[in-house]
């Protein structure tokens, strides 16, 4: 049981890493703040994507591009991992 929510937290720490990775290169690519660069991310991880923020320059499109799948892939991952957790809690 332990091991599971030792593989969550490492999970959880690749997807918070690449969330900031992601916002930093959104921040030079588009010009954001850093705030808004990782709600950004974060939507777009999410599969949520409000549309509030676009991607202007085509480096920026690539970047969101990689970063929806890598993302929603990671996210899926964790949400996982953690439902298998807490299912074999006692």
């Amino acid at each position: 049981m332990l091991h599971r929510l030792r593989v969550s937290v490492r999970i959880l720490v690749v997807y918070l890493i690449f969330i900031l990775v992601v916002a930093g290169i959104m921040v030079a690519c588009e010009g954001w703040g850093f705030g808004d660069s990782v709600y950004f991310t974060i939507s777009t991880c999410t599969t949520v994507g409000y549309g509030d923020f676009v991607p202007r320059s085509s480096t920026g499109k690539v970047v969101t591009s990689g970063a929806s799948l890598v993302g929603s892939t990671l996210h899926f991952l964790f949400v996982t991992s953690l439902a298998l957790w807490l299912d074999q809690r006692p």
